[in-house]
């Protein structure tokens, strides 16, 4: 259940914000369970100042009832914090941000570098970033980071907070009838991530969705076909990562199915290849709700090895302009020695 709010404009110059998250997360491992309700917060405010300098000041505050869950620990820390010069289409920031980067489709957005505030923490980069949309149907990210702080807190033992060399450059160009996105990411001397070099291409054509990439020898492929089916949507698709294959900026949560079995192995590319045949239906239910299925089968890079199957459910409801409600259902059953 979250919360949002931008309050109305104390002065000409300062708007506070505020976003609360109440949460209760059960799961069942095998013989273990957990039960684990948590309380997050994000407030500060904007500052809009003069010949296009602005800024953001937010803290964020995460309140764990269950001090042994590593997911959502007990925290509290800078979230954003940086100046911001806007001139024309141009727009700089320095300091701590977010930073979401995608591409000509949303099936690709943050599979390399993003945040989709699923856990209590947000990702933030530590970054100076230029965007520019200057040009018409051209829009260009360049960005630098020396840390990444990510979603297990930044504090304490439990911290993930990765010091190190972070290059990011994403353009999309929408002009032509085949659109098209590129990218580059480096990733030197972080802690928790081998060094890599990524270099991507995406587009689309008519439903059809292709993102091609490879990093340091090893390939990732993904590829969707989306279509009206009836009341909804039906899309299906395979993504694919070769052996070693990493994505440790990335918000890992929106891939490979909601019980999150992948995650370390994407982060930290220690795998033999990951293919996930995926399927989505999605429609609209009574009383405003939304409703989303989802099939997830998992094998190795060479198809030949099953390593789990997963189903899951999302339900969500905008209760009013300010407030959303969401339900999420995960049933991942591991096979051949997969991974749980």
């Amino acid at each position: 259940l979250t919360a949002s709010a931008l309050g109305a404009e104390l002065t000409d110059f300062i708007t506070p914000t505020l976003d609360i998250r109440a949460r209760y997360e059960h799961v069942e491992d095998g013989s273990s369970s957990l039960s684990i309700p948590t309380l997050g917060a994000q407030f500060g405010f904007e500052v809009k100042g003069a010949h296009g300098f602005s800024g953001v000041v937010e803290y964020e505050v995460t309140a764990s009832f269950d001090d042994d869950y590593v997911l959502d620990p007990e925290q509290s820390d800078w979230n954003q914090l940086y100046l911001q010069y806007e001139a024309g289409e141009t727009v700089a920031k320095a300091g701590r941000q977010v930073i979401v980067l995608g591409t000509v489709d949303k099936s690709g957005e943050a599979a390399f570098v993003g945040d989709l505030m699923w856990r209590q923490n947000q990702q933030t980069f530590d970054a100076v970033t230029v965007t520019d949309q200057s040009i018409e149907d051209l829009s260009v990210f360049l960005g630098y980071s020396r840390q990444v702080n990510r979603i297990l807190s930044t504090r304490g033992d439990k911290a993930l907070k990765g010091e190190g060399d972070m290059v990011l450059v994403n353009l999309k160009y929408t002009g032509f009838s085949l659109p098209f996105s590129t990218y580059y990411y480096g990733i030197n001397n972080l802690s928790f991530a081998k060094d890599s070099d990524t270099f991507g291409l995406s587009t689309k054509i008519g439903h059809l969705y292709l993102e091609l990439a490879t990093q340091n020898g090893n390939d990732y492929v993904h590829v969707n076909y989306g279509s009206k089916i009836g009341p909804g949507t039906l899309k299906f698709g395979l993504e694919q990562l070769g052996d070693g294959f990493s994505t440790p900026l990335a918000t890992v949560h929106k891939f490979n199915g909601f019980a999150d079995k992948y995650i370390v192995q994407r982060i930290t590319g220690n795998h033999d290849g990951i293919a996930d045949f995926y399927t989505m239906y999605g429609f609209k239910c009574p009383c405003g709700m939304h409703l989303k299925l989802f099939g997830h089968y998992f094998t190795d890079d060479s198809y030949r090895v099953t390593t789990g199957s997963e189903f899951d459910i999302v339900l969500a409801k905008q209760l009013n302009k300010y407030t959303k409600a969401v339900i999420k259902y995960a049933d991942f059953n591991a096979s051949n020695g997969g991974v749980g």
